[in-house]
């Protein structure tokens, strides 16, 4: 099983159990992440892409460490103008170990995806049924 997430906007090819280096988040180490841009899913036998985003997915993960990449040099130089600059940059980055894929059809990714958001499925409809009546005045 396998998931292609989004994350920092550069996309990673996940695993369970595998280390992914993402750009910097703001987590502590032990913490518990969910990526919920879950591009692409697939568990052997099914594959899910989404439009987007494939609603109802998770991948989650606990932060390992924070560190920062090796220097990139940025060397800029034009001939005859005597014109060097000499720049380098560390991207910081966030490693994470991947603990669980959850596909749509599960019923531990709906509860994962609710969990973190905090609301229930029952919230989440009568709070999508107010805002419909909000947006269309009664013609009475």
């Amino acid at each position: 099983m396998f998931a292609i997430i989004r994350s920092g906007g550069k996309q990673f090819k996940v695993t369970e159990g595998a280390r992914v280096k993402v750009p910097s988040l703001s987590s502590k180490v032990g913490e518990q992440v969910i990526f919920r841009d879950v591009l692409l899913l697939s568990d052997g036998t099914k594959r899910y892409s989404g439009t987007p985003t494939i609603k109802g997915a998770a991948v989650t993960g606990i932060v390992v460490r924070h560190g920062r990449d090796d220097k990139q040099v940025i060397y800029k130089y034009k001939r005859r103008k005597n014109y060097h600059v000499k720049q380098g940059h560390r991207q910081g980055f966030t490693e994470v170990e991947i603990q669980s894929i959850a596909t749509p059809s599960s019923g531990k990714a709906k509860e994962k995806v609710t969990e973190a958001a905090g609301e229930s499925e029952g919230e989440r409809i009568e709070g999508a049924a107010a805002a419909e009546e909000r947006a269309e005045p009664s013609k009475e």
